[in-house]
């Protein structure tokens, strides 16, 4: 985004440059598709800095392209260019991405957008008669409401990092941390990710086989042991914070902070693993074997927590005691992953 002397609205406005490149948001549709409102009318000013001719954008939703094959000649004078798409609902998904995608121009051209409205109904036969609050919202045709696109008017900046690369088995690009580092600040956008991933991989990490695809014996309903599991152990590492049951923070406060950043280190590495896949509706989700290189942290603090919870209730355990009851925990898990993996197969 750059300032602009024919800007529309506020100060900003969104700058392509002869380099190839592809902008896009993740918009929520759901709201207007139950409703029966399957057009969507597109608009948008753009000009140039010397006549161009452009690609109108693509809508995508759950993997259908809906674009329009005609080309947009600009100007050096800002003009508003609309468009309408006809959406063939779909009752799972209701997210889509509006894409703008640039092939290469010439090399001092600058193409500029501000104002880019999308809204539900056919408006075509009409311009916006007016807008408001860096054109989030617009009077057009019938429609006098919220512009379903945030940021409308460029005039909120992001976080700005460009895709570099580091020599060695594995590139930064490769993460998709800028896609990824995105998506945090874009809460619709990542929030069906942030959900799929914690879930899948709490699931992959006590135990889902198959490649990801078989639950326990009983379905998914058996994982709610482990939450109580996962639960308790939290309550004993919270509570030792206050009650000061164990001593293991106080007398190696170093070690225990190796741990604890080694463990969200390496659950950043899994988060980045997937979460840059917007277009592809984040197809794939990490397990929790790209977790396991902080698995000894992880079950010290396990440990601990049921150590202290223990404790703290009022059970006099020795370490043997304890051994012996975490030693028989694991092994029924490991009896019932076992029978599970035998009932489904054989």
């Amino acid at each position: 985004r750059t300032k602009n002397t024919q800007v529309i609205e506020g100060d900003y406005v969104l700058e392509i440059s002869s380099t190839p490149s592809t902008f896009y948001q993740v918009i929520d549709l759901s709201r207007f598709l139950k409703h029966g409102n399957n057009h969507f009318s597109l608009g948008f000013w753009a000009w140039a800095t010397d006549s161009v001719t452009i690609s109108y954008p693509m809508l995508v939703i759950n993997g259908q392209n809906y674009q329009i094959n005609e080309s947009i000649e600009l100007s050096r004078k800002p003009t508003f260019y609309k468009v309408v798409f006809t959406i063939i609902d779909n009752e799972e998904f209701r997210r889509g991405i509006l894409k703008f995608s640039f092939q290469p121009m010439g090399k001092d051209i600058r193409v500029y957008f501000d104002c880019v409205f999308l809204v539900p109904g056919d408006q075509s036969k009409s311009s916006p008669r007016g807008w408001s609050d860096q054109c989030s919202r617009v009077h057009w045709g019938s429609y006098e409401d919220r512009n379903i696109l945030r940021n409308a008017s460029f005039e909120e900046g992001w976080l700005v990092l460009k895709e570099f690369f580091i020599p060695g088995p594995i590139s930064v690009t490769q993460l998709n941390l800028y896609k990824s580092l995105a998506g945090l600040l874009d809460p619709l956008a990542s929030f069906d990710y942030l959900r799929d991933c914690s879930r899948y991989l709490f699931m992959t990490f006590w135990g889902r086989f198959g490649w990801g695809t078989i639950p326990y014996y009983f379905g998914n309903s058996s994982y709610g042991l482990f939450i109580l599991a996962t639960l308790l152990a939290l309550i004993g590492l919270v509570l030792n914070r206050f009650v000061r049951i164990n001593l293991f923070e106080e007398r190696l406060k170093s070690v225990n902070w190796f741990l604890l950043l080694s463990v969200i280190l390496q659950l950043w590495v899994v988060y980045l693993r997937e979460a840059g896949n917007w277009e592809v509706r984040y197809l794939l989700l990490p397990q929790a074997r790209y977790f396991f290189p902080v698995i000894l942290p992880l079950a010290v603090y396990f440990g601990l927590g049921w150590y202290n919870l223990f404790r703290l209730i009022g059970f006099k355990l020795t370490r043997m005691n304890f051994s012996t009851f975490i030693l028989i925990f694991m092994l029924a898990i490991d009896v019932w992953a076992i029978l599970t993996i035998w009932i489904y197969y054989y």
